[in-house]
């Protein structure tokens, strides 16, 4: 991997964790979610616009993005009842994690794959970590079992976009910025009922909402465009030190409690990534 595309993941990772801190912070709840989406959509409005004007639009791929963008919706809510009780170094690496390891597991079982000595030593390293993990959140079992959830979702779209960029040709691009519209217009739907909440959680929470707009749609872009210089199976990896990064902001900026142990932990975790991604 060049030094460019080195910079990039990590660029990528550090976004990923930053917009994650500022999701921890906010109030606000679904209305706040909605502001972040409908902010994300209209910033990477312009690459959008670009792709469109290329001729990148299918029926196909508007179909694919949309059913992206719910499953994306999802992740965000769950994500969010998550953060409501548990730290951002108890839940990151967890939901990250968990994701990586169901993604690894129904690789195997759905798709026949069959993982290498080093790989069944990633799942290893993985399984171990999460159990740390999910001890040091044993006062606060919902959080558990929500960051649980979110790697779940996190599977099922990452294996979704895969499919949907990879075999049908798509755009990356304008797929993902149809996502990040469906989530936009159908969580729009859903907070529709509590607009009295709009300007208030947008005039305490406009930090937020402006972070996540700008450092989601960065982290993915880094990533692609890391992907046009190096293989996926060194960008993916190299990526998961988000987890890390996390940890660690976690316990220094919001003072969780067992930083350490869950900064280990996320070490693992990413450690395990690697193994399973170059295994």
């Amino acid at each position: 991997m060049s030094g460019l595309a080195l910079a990039l993941v990590l660029g990528s990772a550090v976004a990923h964790a930053a917009w994650n801190l500022f999701f921890k912070q906010a109030s606000g709840g679904a209305v706040f979610t909605w502001l972040c989406a409908v902010a994300a959509a209209v910033l990477y409005a312009p690459i959008g616009l670009v792709e469109l004007g290329r001729g990148e639009w299918s029926q196909e791929l508007a179909l694919l993005a949309v059913a992206s963008g719910f499953l994306h919706l999802l992740y965000l809510l769950v994500l969010q009842r998550a953060y409501e009780t548990g730290d951002l170094s108890h839940v990151y690496p967890l939901s990250r994690g968990f994701g990586a390891l169901l993604a690894a597991i129904l690789a195997i079982l759905a798709l026949g794959e069959r993982p290498s000595a080093l790989a069944c030593v990633g799942i290893g390293l993985i399984v171990l970590a999460l159990l740390v993990l999910a001890a040091s959140g044993v006062h606060r079992r919902s959080a558990t079992a929500w960051a649980l959830a979110t790697g779940a979702t996190i599977a099922v779209y990452t294996v979704w976009d895969k499919n949907a960029v990879d075999d049908f040709d798509h755009s990356p691009l304008l797929y993902f910025w149809i996502n990040l519209a469906t989530i936009a217009i159908a969580l729009g739907v859903i907070v529709w009922r509590r607009r009295r909440e709009w300007s208030m959680v947008w005039s305490s929470e406009r930090t937020g909402v402006l972070a996540f707009g700008i450092l989601g749609p960065t982290a993915y872009t880094l990533v692609l465009l890391a992907l046009a210089l190096a293989p996926a199976s060194h960008v993916a990896p190299v990526r998961e030190v988000s987890v890390v990064i996390a940890a660690v902001l976690g316990a220094r900026l919001l003072g969780e409690e067992s930083g350490l142990r869950r900064t280990l932990a996320a070490v693992a975790v990413a450690a395990g990534v690697v193994a399973v991604a170059v295994g």
